[in-house]
């Protein structure tokens, strides 16, 4: 037996190339190779169990040629095993079939919105300086940070930060109220400007609501120089 066709797939990204669309019998036209219409394979009434079959995104045709991939611009085709499983023993007693077979197949984009981002902060300290710029070690303090997909999975991506300044003044140990942003002070706010990188999105379709430049605020301290 030889697999003639098979139901394209296509799935929105999620981080990894399994298929995650349920298979059916009627995804896979057989054929027995006679010219008459299938005539031997009709008569037996032999169909595929496609729950025993599982399929990866990829690219490549061939088994020496596949390669399984989650990314979008890469997938051109799904890899299917388990085929003999799938036409069962009894069959396979009169009939063989290949146990891979390929079709075509594609993952779309997923979408994300600003709310996806998540950054949490080390609170901000240093030492006095005279000015608002939290500085070269505004990095340091970046706890972690991820981008929530819609199936709940957290993926990483790259970013730098454009700038991270106090811009609230906080209070003195005494509970006053500080004079200026920059002095010395507790209970202060500081913002980060965190530009995303694009390559990091190579599989995602950003959506209006994300700016070139996300902003997220943390808190902060100015201690004595």
């Amino acid at each position: 037996l030889t697999v003639t066709t098979i139901t394209p797939q296509t799935k929105v990204y999620d981080g990894n190339s399994d298929l995650k669309s349920s298979l059916t019998a009627g995804d896979f036209a057989l054929s027995d190779g006679t010219t008459t219409g299938n005539a031997v394979l009709s008569k037996d009434g032999i169909t595929l169990d496609a729950s025993k079959i599982s399929g990866h995104y990829g690219a490549g045709n061939t088994d020496a040629a596949f390669k399984a991939s989650p990314n979008v611009q890469e997938v051109k085709t799904v890899g299917y095993s388990g085929l003999q499983k799938a036409l069962g023993d009894a069959a396979l007693a009169n009939y063989t079939i290949s146990d891979t077979a390929y079709g075509t197949g594609s993952i779309t984009p997923a979408t994300i919105t600003a709310q996806a981002f998540h950054f949490s902060f080390d609170d901000v300290s240093r030492e006095y300086d005279a000015t608002e710029k939290v500085g070269a070690a505004a990095d340091t303090f970046v706890r972690n940070h991820y981008v929530l997909l819609s199936d709940g999975t957290k993926s990483d991506f790259n970013y730098s930060i454009n700038s991270a300044d106090y811009i609230s003044a906080g209070t003195t140990s005494a509970g006053t109220a500080v004079a200026a942003i920059k002095d010395v002070g507790t209970q202060k706010t500081v913002s980060y400007k965190i530009a995303v990188d694009p390559v990091s999105f190579a599989n995602y379709n950003l959506d209006s609501s994300v700016s070139n430049v996300l902003t997220f605020t943390t808190a902060g301290a100015d201690t004595i120089k």
